[in-house]
Protein backbone atom coordinates (compact mmCIF):
# COMPACT_ATOMS: atom_id res chain seq x y z
CA UNK A 1 0.00 0.00 0.00
CA UNK A 2 1.17 3.62 -1.09
CA UNK A 3 2.81 5.25 2.39
CA UNK A 4 2.47 9.15 2.86
CA UNK A 5 6.22 10.97 3.29
CA UNK A 6 7.36 10.28 6.75
CA UNK A 7 6.75 12.53 9.32
CA UNK A 8 10.25 12.98 10.40
CA UNK A 9 11.42 14.04 6.86
CA UNK A 10 11.61 17.27 7.91
CA UNK A 11 14.51 16.67 10.92
CA UNK A 12 16.08 13.71 9.15
CA UNK A 13 16.74 15.22 5.70
CA UNK A 14 17.05 19.41 6.46
CA UNK A 15 20.94 19.15 6.74
CA UNK A 16 21.61 17.82 3.50
CA UNK A 17 18.72 19.97 1.89
CA UNK A 18 20.38 22.64 3.10
CA UNK A 19 24.05 21.72 2.12
CA UNK A 20 24.09 24.70 -0.84
CA UNK A 21 23.35 27.22 1.56
CA UNK A 22 26.72 28.93 3.17
CA UNK A 23 25.50 28.30 7.12
CA UNK A 24 26.38 26.83 10.42
CA UNK A 25 24.48 23.35 9.42
CA UNK A 26 25.51 21.65 13.17
CA UNK A 27 24.23 24.39 15.74
CA UNK A 28 21.06 26.36 16.66
CA UNK A 29 21.19 27.98 13.15
CA UNK A 30 19.73 24.83 11.96
CA UNK A 31 16.81 24.02 14.49
CA UNK A 32 15.40 27.64 13.82
CA UNK A 33 15.37 27.41 10.42
CA UNK A 34 13.53 24.09 10.90
CA UNK A 35 11.40 25.44 13.38
CA UNK A 36 10.72 28.60 10.64
CA UNK A 37 10.38 26.28 7.87
CA UNK A 38 7.54 24.16 9.84
CA UNK A 39 5.64 27.72 10.47
CA UNK A 40 5.83 28.86 6.70
CA UNK A 41 4.34 25.01 5.89
CA UNK A 42 1.89 25.08 8.12
CA UNK A 43 0.91 29.00 6.66
CA UNK A 44 0.81 27.78 3.05
CA UNK A 45 -2.46 28.57 1.13
CA UNK A 46 -4.42 27.97 -2.10
CA UNK A 47 -3.64 31.27 -3.26
CA UNK A 48 0.07 31.37 -2.01
CA UNK A 49 0.65 27.85 -3.68
CA UNK A 50 1.63 28.34 -7.55
CA UNK A 51 4.24 31.29 -6.57
CA UNK A 52 5.98 28.97 -3.65
CA UNK A 53 6.22 26.05 -5.48
CA UNK A 54 8.08 27.89 -8.68
CA UNK A 55 10.13 29.84 -5.96
CA UNK A 56 10.97 26.78 -4.50
CA UNK A 57 12.09 25.91 -7.64
CA UNK A 58 14.38 28.66 -8.09
CA UNK A 59 11.92 30.98 -10.46
CA UNK A 60 13.37 33.94 -8.09
CA UNK A 61 10.99 36.33 -9.78
CA UNK A 62 8.17 34.92 -7.66
CA UNK A 63 10.37 35.93 -4.64
CA UNK A 64 9.56 39.54 -4.68
CA UNK A 65 5.95 38.43 -3.44
CA UNK A 66 7.01 35.86 -0.50
CA UNK A 67 10.49 37.37 1.06
CA UNK A 68 8.16 39.59 3.42
CA UNK A 69 6.35 36.40 4.44
CA UNK A 70 9.89 34.62 4.81
CA UNK A 71 11.86 37.05 6.37
CA UNK A 72 8.89 37.08 9.04
CA UNK A 73 8.54 33.64 9.88
CA UNK A 74 12.47 33.32 10.25
CA UNK A 75 13.12 36.28 12.57
CA UNK A 76 10.49 34.51 14.80
CA UNK A 77 13.50 31.89 15.66
CA UNK A 78 16.73 34.06 14.78
CA UNK A 79 16.55 37.38 14.98
CA UNK A 80 19.52 38.32 13.19
CA UNK A 81 17.84 36.37 9.66
CA UNK A 82 17.80 38.45 6.61
CA UNK A 83 16.89 37.23 2.90
CA UNK A 84 16.77 38.78 -0.58
CA UNK A 85 14.63 37.44 -2.92
CA UNK A 86 17.75 36.08 -5.31
CA UNK A 87 19.55 34.73 -2.47
CA UNK A 88 19.26 30.57 -2.55
CA UNK A 89 18.29 30.33 1.20
CA UNK A 90 15.18 31.38 0.84
CA UNK A 91 14.30 29.47 -2.01
CA UNK A 92 15.24 26.35 0.07
CA UNK A 93 13.42 27.37 2.55
CA UNK A 94 10.32 27.17 0.52
CA UNK A 95 11.31 24.18 -0.92
CA UNK A 96 11.39 22.18 2.17
CA UNK A 97 8.47 23.98 3.99
CA UNK A 98 6.39 22.25 0.44
CA UNK A 99 7.95 18.71 1.48
CA UNK A 100 6.95 19.15 5.39
CA UNK A 101 3.49 20.10 4.43
CA UNK A 102 3.43 16.86 2.31
CA UNK A 103 4.22 15.22 5.56
CA UNK A 104 2.05 16.94 8.20
CA UNK A 105 -0.97 16.76 6.25
CA UNK A 106 -0.34 13.99 4.12
CA UNK A 107 -4.47 13.85 2.85
CA UNK A 108 -5.05 17.09 3.06
CA UNK A 109 -6.32 19.09 -0.25
CA UNK A 110 -3.51 21.53 -0.23
CA UNK A 111 -0.91 18.79 -0.02
CA UNK A 112 -2.52 17.46 -3.52
CA UNK A 113 -2.52 20.83 -5.11
CA UNK A 114 1.26 21.65 -4.16
CA UNK A 115 1.64 17.79 -5.35
CA UNK A 116 0.18 18.70 -8.97
CA UNK A 117 2.35 22.09 -9.17
CA UNK A 118 5.56 20.41 -8.21
CA UNK A 119 4.28 17.97 -11.14
CA UNK A 120 3.78 20.78 -13.39
CA UNK A 121 7.18 22.41 -12.43
CA UNK A 122 8.50 19.24 -13.31
CA UNK A 123 6.62 19.53 -16.74
CA UNK A 124 8.30 22.85 -17.52
CA UNK A 125 11.55 21.08 -16.82
CA UNK A 126 12.75 22.67 -13.15
CA UNK A 127 14.62 21.41 -10.62
CA UNK A 128 14.24 21.83 -6.69
CA UNK A 129 16.24 24.57 -5.06
CA UNK A 130 16.78 21.72 -2.26
CA UNK A 131 20.07 20.45 -2.20
CA UNK A 132 19.39 16.26 -2.79
CA UNK A 133 15.79 17.16 -2.44
CA UNK A 134 13.43 14.53 -4.42
CA UNK A 135 10.58 17.04 -4.15
CA UNK A 136 8.67 15.33 -7.34
CA UNK A 137 9.32 11.75 -5.25
CA UNK A 138 7.74 13.26 -2.53
CA UNK A 139 5.12 14.84 -4.52
CA UNK A 140 4.41 11.72 -6.15
CA UNK A 141 4.07 10.22 -2.61
CA UNK A 142 1.41 12.11 -1.30
CA UNK A 143 -1.29 11.67 -4.94
CA UNK A 144 -0.34 8.11 -4.48
CA UNK A 145 -1.44 8.10 -0.53
CA UNK A 146 -4.12 10.18 -1.12
CA UNK A 147 -5.47 8.75 -3.86
CA UNK A 148 -4.95 5.13 -1.61
CA UNK A 149 -6.28 6.14 1.41
CA UNK A 150 -9.78 7.41 -0.54
CA UNK A 151 -10.40 3.93 -2.26
CA UNK A 152 -10.09 2.16 1.41
CA UNK A 153 -12.77 0.29 2.75
CA UNK A 154 -14.67 0.89 5.94
CA UNK A 155 -12.60 -0.81 8.57
CA UNK A 156 -14.49 -2.13 11.85
CA UNK A 157 -13.10 -1.20 15.30
CA UNK A 158 -11.22 -2.75 17.18
CA UNK A 159 -14.08 -3.62 19.79
CA UNK A 160 -17.45 -3.87 19.12
CA UNK A 161 -19.45 -0.41 20.27
CA UNK A 162 -21.96 -2.67 22.98
CA UNK A 163 -18.95 -3.97 24.18
CA UNK A 164 -17.60 -1.29 25.32
CA UNK A 165 -20.56 0.39 26.52
CA UNK A 166 -21.55 -3.04 28.91
CA UNK A 167 -17.62 -2.72 29.89
CA UNK A 168 -17.71 0.83 31.59
CA UNK A 169 -20.85 0.29 33.45
CA UNK A 170 -19.84 -2.83 34.21
CA UNK A 171 -17.38 -1.72 35.89
CA UNK A 172 -19.20 1.39 37.74
CA UNK A 173 -21.96 -1.16 38.89
CA UNK A 174 -25.60 -0.05 39.75
CA UNK A 175 -26.59 3.73 39.84
CA UNK A 176 -27.16 5.16 42.88
CA UNK A 177 -30.89 4.83 44.21
CA UNK A 178 -30.89 7.26 46.96
CA UNK A 179 -29.79 10.78 47.87
CA UNK A 180 -26.46 10.76 49.56
CA UNK A 181 -24.58 9.71 47.02
CA UNK A 182 -24.06 12.92 44.99
CA UNK A 183 -20.03 11.93 44.26
CA UNK A 184 -21.37 8.28 43.05
CA UNK A 185 -23.61 9.51 41.08
CA UNK A 186 -21.80 12.52 39.55
CA UNK A 187 -18.97 9.11 38.27
CA UNK A 188 -21.87 7.49 37.07
CA UNK A 189 -23.36 10.33 35.21
CA UNK A 190 -19.88 11.21 33.89
CA UNK A 191 -18.83 7.79 32.52
CA UNK A 192 -22.41 7.81 30.71
CA UNK A 193 -21.70 11.13 29.03
CA UNK A 194 -18.61 9.38 28.09
CA UNK A 195 -19.65 6.64 26.73
CA UNK A 196 -22.13 8.57 24.71
CA UNK A 197 -19.79 11.24 23.56
CA UNK A 198 -17.14 7.66 22.37
CA UNK A 199 -20.72 6.40 20.49
CA UNK A 200 -21.44 10.08 18.37
CA UNK A 201 -17.84 10.03 17.69
CA UNK A 202 -17.90 6.31 16.44
CA UNK A 203 -21.28 7.05 14.56
CA UNK A 204 -19.39 10.44 13.15
CA UNK A 205 -16.82 8.67 11.92
CA UNK A 206 -19.25 5.79 10.18
CA UNK A 207 -21.08 8.72 8.41
CA UNK A 208 -18.02 10.07 7.18
CA UNK A 209 -16.40 6.80 5.94
CA UNK A 210 -19.60 5.88 3.81
CA UNK A 211 -20.14 8.94 2.10
CA UNK A 212 -16.16 8.70 0.75
CA UNK A 213 -16.99 5.31 -0.27
CA UNK A 214 -19.86 5.97 -1.72
CA UNK A 215 -17.93 8.87 -3.39
CA UNK A 216 -15.24 6.99 -4.51
CA UNK A 217 -17.70 4.34 -6.08
CA UNK A 218 -19.57 7.04 -8.01
CA UNK A 219 -16.40 8.39 -9.18
CA UNK A 220 -15.10 5.48 -10.27
CA UNK A 221 -18.14 4.47 -12.36
CA UNK A 222 -18.17 7.63 -13.72
CA UNK A 223 -14.77 7.28 -14.98
CA UNK A 224 -15.05 3.88 -16.51
CA UNK A 225 -18.35 4.78 -18.16
CA UNK A 226 -16.13 8.10 -19.60
CA UNK A 227 -13.44 5.45 -20.50
CA UNK A 228 -15.91 2.79 -22.14
CA UNK A 229 -17.91 6.20 -24.29
CA UNK A 230 -16.63 7.14 -27.76
CA UNK A 231 -18.63 10.28 -27.35
CA UNK A 232 -16.71 13.56 -26.61
CA UNK A 233 -18.77 15.80 -24.10
CA UNK A 234 -16.61 18.54 -24.49
CA UNK A 235 -16.62 18.73 -28.03
CA UNK A 236 -19.90 17.39 -28.68
CA UNK A 237 -18.93 14.85 -31.23
CA UNK A 238 -17.25 11.54 -31.50
CA UNK A 239 -13.77 11.14 -30.05
CA UNK A 240 -12.40 9.83 -33.68
CA UNK A 241 -13.55 13.42 -35.09
CA UNK A 242 -11.85 15.47 -32.47
CA UNK A 243 -8.55 15.07 -33.87
CA UNK A 244 -5.47 17.51 -32.43
CA UNK A 245 -8.43 18.69 -30.11
CA UNK A 246 -8.41 15.11 -28.25
CA UNK A 247 -4.81 15.90 -26.53
CA UNK A 248 -6.16 18.78 -24.20
CA UNK A 249 -9.96 18.45 -23.85
CA UNK A 250 -9.32 14.24 -22.86
CA UNK A 251 -7.29 15.95 -19.67
CA UNK A 252 -10.04 18.51 -18.93
CA UNK A 253 -12.81 16.16 -19.46
CA UNK A 254 -11.49 13.36 -17.18
CA UNK A 255 -10.42 15.89 -14.50
CA UNK A 256 -14.10 17.16 -14.26
CA UNK A 257 -15.42 13.66 -13.19
CA UNK A 258 -11.89 13.04 -10.60
CA UNK A 259 -12.43 13.93 -6.87
CA UNK A 260 -9.03 12.43 -5.99
CA UNK A 261 -6.22 12.40 -9.00
CA UNK A 262 -4.13 9.81 -9.24
CA UNK A 263 -2.00 10.25 -12.01
CA UNK A 264 -0.70 6.86 -13.02
CA UNK A 265 -4.44 5.56 -13.06
CA UNK A 266 -5.38 9.13 -15.17
CA UNK A 267 -2.74 8.53 -17.29
CA UNK A 268 -3.90 4.94 -18.37
CA UNK A 269 -7.21 6.23 -19.24
CA UNK A 270 -6.03 9.49 -20.92
CA UNK A 271 -3.88 7.05 -23.03
CA UNK A 272 -6.81 4.84 -23.93
CA UNK A 273 -8.72 7.76 -24.91
CA UNK A 274 -6.11 9.20 -27.26
CA UNK A 275 -5.79 6.19 -29.31
CA UNK A 276 -9.46 6.06 -29.53
CA UNK A 277 -9.02 9.32 -31.35
CA UNK A 278 -6.71 7.85 -33.35
CA UNK A 279 -3.79 9.88 -31.99
CA UNK A 280 -0.54 8.55 -31.31
CA UNK A 281 0.71 9.30 -27.45
CA UNK A 282 3.96 9.51 -28.47
CA UNK A 283 3.72 12.16 -31.11
CA UNK A 284 5.32 15.40 -30.58
CA UNK A 285 2.98 18.20 -31.13
CA UNK A 286 3.42 22.16 -29.95
CA UNK A 287 1.87 23.20 -27.11
CA UNK A 288 0.20 26.37 -28.36
CA UNK A 289 -1.17 24.29 -31.63
CA UNK A 290 -3.08 21.79 -29.19
CA UNK A 291 -4.46 24.73 -27.08
CA UNK A 292 -5.83 26.61 -30.35
CA UNK A 293 -7.06 23.47 -31.47
CA UNK A 294 -9.00 22.51 -27.88
CA UNK A 295 -9.55 26.23 -27.17
CA UNK A 296 -13.25 26.34 -28.14
CA UNK A 297 -13.93 23.49 -26.51
CA UNK A 298 -12.84 24.60 -23.38
CA UNK A 299 -15.57 27.28 -21.85
CA UNK A 300 -15.34 25.50 -18.42
CA UNK A 301 -11.96 25.82 -17.67
CA UNK A 302 -11.77 28.09 -15.16
CA UNK A 303 -10.41 31.09 -16.21
CA UNK A 304 -7.35 33.71 -14.78
CA UNK A 305 -4.84 31.19 -13.50
CA UNK A 306 -2.00 31.66 -16.23
CA UNK A 307 0.89 31.18 -14.30
CA UNK A 308 4.52 29.95 -15.46
CA UNK A 309 3.51 26.25 -13.81
CA UNK A 310 0.20 26.63 -15.62
CA UNK A 311 1.04 27.64 -19.01
CA UNK A 312 -1.94 25.68 -20.57
CA UNK A 313 -4.11 27.55 -18.41
CA UNK A 314 -1.92 30.75 -19.04
CA UNK A 315 -2.27 30.02 -23.12
CA UNK A 316 -6.35 29.36 -23.12
CA UNK A 317 -6.77 32.75 -20.96
CA UNK A 318 -5.16 34.30 -23.97
CA UNK A 319 -6.99 32.83 -26.55
CA UNK A 320 -10.32 33.74 -24.50
CA UNK A 321 -8.86 37.68 -24.32
CA UNK A 322 -7.51 38.02 -28.04
CA UNK A 323 -10.28 35.72 -29.86
CA UNK A 324 -9.55 33.93 -33.12
CA UNK A 325 -8.28 34.84 -36.60
CA UNK A 326 -5.06 36.61 -35.03
CA UNK A 327 -1.69 35.50 -33.65
CA UNK A 328 -1.58 37.27 -30.79
CA UNK A 329 -3.04 35.71 -28.72
CA UNK A 330 0.20 33.45 -29.01
CA UNK A 331 2.21 35.96 -27.97
CA UNK A 332 -0.01 36.77 -24.95
CA UNK A 333 -0.22 33.48 -24.23
CA UNK A 334 3.65 33.51 -23.55
CA UNK A 335 3.80 36.59 -21.94
CA UNK A 336 1.13 34.86 -19.30
CA UNK A 337 3.20 31.61 -18.50
CA UNK A 338 6.09 34.40 -17.68
CA UNK A 339 8.28 32.94 -21.28
CA UNK A 340 10.34 30.07 -21.81
CA UNK A 341 9.87 27.22 -23.78
CA UNK A 342 7.82 23.84 -23.51
CA UNK A 343 7.60 22.25 -26.96
CA UNK A 344 8.57 18.67 -28.05
CA UNK A 345 6.26 17.67 -26.01
CA UNK A 346 4.17 14.04 -26.31
CA UNK A 347 0.72 13.81 -26.85
CA UNK A 348 -0.02 11.99 -24.01
CA UNK A 349 2.69 14.50 -21.59
CA UNK A 350 0.22 17.32 -22.91
CA UNK A 351 -2.80 15.02 -21.76
CA UNK A 352 -1.57 15.04 -18.44
CA UNK A 353 -0.56 18.52 -17.61
CA UNK A 354 -4.18 18.95 -18.92
CA UNK A 355 -5.56 16.20 -16.43
CA UNK A 356 -3.00 18.78 -13.77
CA UNK A 357 -3.84 21.95 -14.51
CA UNK A 358 -7.27 21.57 -14.60
CA UNK A 359 -7.24 20.30 -11.76
CA UNK A 360 -5.41 23.17 -10.00
CA UNK A 361 -7.39 25.84 -11.81
CA UNK A 362 -10.30 24.26 -10.72
CA UNK A 363 -9.27 24.27 -6.70
CA UNK A 364 -7.53 27.87 -6.79
CA UNK A 365 -10.99 28.80 -8.19
CA UNK A 366 -12.63 27.01 -5.10
CA UNK A 367 -10.68 29.15 -2.84
CA UNK A 368 -11.53 32.19 -4.46
CA UNK A 369 -7.98 33.30 -5.73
Amino acid sequence: MAEPPQEDILARRIENWYRGVSIDLTGEILTARRQSIEGMAEDLDAPRAPDAVAYAHGRRAFGAGLIEWIRSRGVEFDPEFSAKAADLEPKVMVACSIAHHFAAYPTDSLSTTLALLVQSAAFRGFRTSARSQNLLGLATRQLDYTAAQSLSPPSRAGTPSIKKVKTVFKDLGEPPESGGADSRLQEWLKALRSASEALAQRNDNLERTLVRVAATGKEGLDQTAWLLDDYCELGERPWGEMKEAAVLVSGAELAAITDTPSLAQAAVMLRSTLLKADRDPTHKIKTLNAVQKAASSLDFWPAGHGHMLLPLSAAIDAWREKGRGTGAWRTLAKENRGGGEIDGKTEAELADQSFREFFIARSLSDHGD
